[in-house]
């Protein structure tokens, strides 16, 4: 029977523990990281938790190493080497074990504590559930002080909030102009405008679209023929 192949998290956790151990006389951090590894484990797993920072619920098998894939970086999916979490965070666990760990530690923090912040907890959720990824978001809070990160979730949501899909295309509304002969729908229909709705936008007949068949490019934005659109501008 052939070995079941280690994971980057388990790599990880096996080198930092290593590393942890110490030379003769120094002192051994193993055991306290190993316990605290097994905390943010077991507190990622919460399944609310876990699809707040994920924006789905299915599992995985090391929930810890999200946070690891994030301080590593690099292509995501299928674009993603075989053991690049691992290769990439070595270095850094041989040269300053205790330094890596601290910033697990404290990344798991961050994430923790946008979960327990109530405002925070609706911002960050609603970005993520609408395809914003978790690193951006901690980069952004990164780069930002804590006001001025929470003004950023502000502007993201309100530009998200202004747009809605139709016929499964991202349209800004702002930039919409229906005509004026058309007037929109009173009422909403399931499925008229695509599969999402978005509460407090405008929901607009059918009849307010054409085919078109040749625009110039609007806001550097490449309209092709046989897109539908409203009459006017729009932004895809």
């Amino acid at each position: 029977m052939g070995r079941i192949p280690l994971t980057d998290a388990e790599l990880v956790k096996a080198l930092l523990l290593s590393r942890s151990r110490g030379n003769p006389g120094e002192g051994d951090r193993s055991h306290a990281i190993a316990a605290q590894w097994d905390t943010i484990e077991r507190d990622l797993r919460e399944p609310e938790l876990w699809a707040f920072i994920t924006g789905e619920a299915s599992e995985a098998p090391t929930h810890i190493s999200l946070l690891l894939d994030t301080i590593a970086g690099g292509p995501k999916g299928r674009d993603r080497p075989k053991f690049h979490t691992f290769e990439t965070l070595r270095p850094l666990i041989i040269d300053d074990p205790q330094g890596f760990w601290d910033s697990v530690v404290g990344l798991h923090a961050l994430v923790h504590g946008w979960y327990e912040n109530r405002e925070l907890f609706h911002k960050v959720g609603f970005l993520i559930a609408q395809g914003r990824s978790l690193d951006s978001l901690i980069k952004l809070s990164e780069e930002r002080l804590k006001s001025l990160f929470e003004a950023e979730l502000d502007a993201a949501i309100n530009l998200d909030r202004r747009s809605h899909r139709v016929g499964g295309r991202r349209v800004c509304c702002r930039d919409l102009v229906v005509d004026d002969e058309v007037e929109p729908a009173s009422t909403l229909r399931e499925n008229e405008v695509g599969d999402e709705i978005v509460a407090r936008l405008p929901v607009l007949d059918s009849a307010s679209f054409r085919i078109i068949e040749s625009v110039e490019p609007i806001d550097g934005v490449q309209i092709h023929s046989g897109d539908s659109v409203l009459r006017g501008q729009l932004t895809l």
